[in-house]
């Protein structure tokens, strides 16, 4: 029966039934098809995914990121990062980077962050003659940090789903964010190099100071979200309440928030939390199907056969998890797959910590390759642009967010050192 239904999803997967409902139909076929079990499974399944205190933090950072966006802080990022890197090579490109550094503080989507970085800085890059796929590329790999520095709404998902604090994964993810976010202004340097791209002319004091006072409101919310979970002043769930009444806030100072705009970011907050919640729902039940078809038994063996070696597992996981990004949603993978692996990290005494933001960064990179790719596919419908031009690009940045990867694989402090610090260890 285990052949069947993983030949069933990914028959309508490559049918292209999304993936929410190429999960949800298997499952029901499983349950129908089952002479033990029952469709209230199905219903059990899908109440206890989703009734959780934890998974109320995505919609809260999803209206605190759209109310942000409306009150123009895109703009004022945006022109605070050409402000402070823009005089370098290729300074556009860098700003980019650096303007998706800062949004990932703010909203915790990558998704979002794409379509607001991407809608403002494209036609920039247009203006000053970069190549069409290089200027994608760069936005979509800026926005991909968004799941990775604090908050992030993945790793909301992969708490929930294996019972992790909210609060170490965000702190867990500052190291790694900031190193992938520095590959990517490497690689933007070697470009830029290669076809002769210069910077900006350097800002003055004037105008930084302008540009930061500007910025100064978007940059304390990260601060606040951040600080307040490091201190225990607030949860997670928490932070993202107090992330939406400073997003209010500063909309109403900024003179830019009315009450439709609230209203609409509400209803664009609602449609957003919609999706990760229903494929946490559907890859809930699908998980839970394929466990009681011994799916973690299989996966721990066929990995564990090959090796004893921790890093050399962590590798296999890698290549695992970018090899189901080029197909699969990040939020599916984590609900389908990451209770299938868990146990395989504990047998090997893999930090649970450790494991889980490899696996969480891996999947970053998954949302930057083809066939999927979701980030860059967002992007290259802003200006419409073929994706023949886009793939060749991304790639090089996916490589560099690799080799941060592989780094944290070999020096897990890289990840830990943070929320150690801070938090204390934490165990197995």
């Amino acid at each position: 029966m285990l052949a069947t239904i993983i030949i069933m999803f990914f028959i309508l997967l490559f049918l292209g039934v999304p993936i929410a409902y190429s999960m949800g139909v298997t499952a029901m076929y499983y349950l129908i098809m089952s002479p033990t079990l029952s469709g209230m499974v199905f219903a059990q399944k899908v109440y206890t995914a989703t009734d959780s205190f934890s998974l109320m933090a995505i919609p809260f950072f999803m209206f605190a990121g759209d109310v942000m966006n409306a009150s123009g802080i895109t703009n004022r990022l945006v022109s605070f990062a050409l402000a402070l890197v823009g005089h370098f090579r290729g300074g556009l490109a860098q700003a980019s980077v650096v303007a998706g550094t800062l949004m990932a503080g703010i909203s915790g989507s990558g998704n979002a962050d794409a379509t607001a970085i991407g809608g403002m800085m494209l036609p920039m890059f247009e203006k000053e003659g970069y190549e069409e796929g290089f200027a994608v590329s760069t936005v979509a790999a800026a926005a991909a940090l968004g799941p990775i520095i604090p908050p992030s709404i993945i790793m909301v998902i992969y708490a929930n789903t294996v019972n992790l604090p909210i609060g170490r994964m965000f702190m867990a993810g500052i190291v790694p964010g900031l190193l992938i976010a520095i590959a990517y202004m490497i690689h933007i340097n070697f470009y830029c190099r290669k076809h002769n791209i210069v910077g900006h002319k350097r800002a003055t004091a004037k105008e930084m100071g302008k540009a930061t006072v500007n910025a100064l409101g978007a940059l304390v919310m990260p601060l606040i979200i951040v600080g307040g979970v490091l201190f225990g002043v607030f949860t997670a769930t928490e932070a993202g309440v107090v992330a939406s009444v400073y997003g209010i806030i500063y909309g109403i100072i900024s003179r830019k928030l009315t009450l439709d705009i609230i209203i609409k970011s509400l209803k664009n907050s609602m449609k957003a939390t919609t999706v990760p919640v229903f494929i946490v729902a559907m890859a809930s039940v699908f998980s839970y199907l394929l466990t009681i078809e011994n799916m973690p038994t299989y996966v721990i063996g066929a990995i564990t056969s090959l090796t004893d070696n921790t890093y050399v597992i962590m590798i296999l996981v890698i290549l695992l998890v970018i090899f189901l990004g080029m197909f699969i949603d990040g939020t599916a993978i984590v609900v389908m797959f990451v209770p299938l692996l868990t146990p395989m990290a504990a047998s090997y005494k893999i930090d649970t910590m450790y494991f889980a933001m490899i696996v969480v960064l891996t999947i970053i990179i998954g949302g930057l390759t083809p066939p999927v790719g979701i980030t860059f596919y967002i992007v290259s419908s802003v200006r419409g642009t073929p994706l023949t031009r886009v793939v060749p690009e991304v790639w090089k940045f996916a490589v560099a967010a690799l080799v941060v990867v592989l780094a944290c694989v070999f020096v897990p402090n890289l990840l830990l050192a943070v929320p150690n610090y801070f938090m204390g260890a934490y165990g197995l």
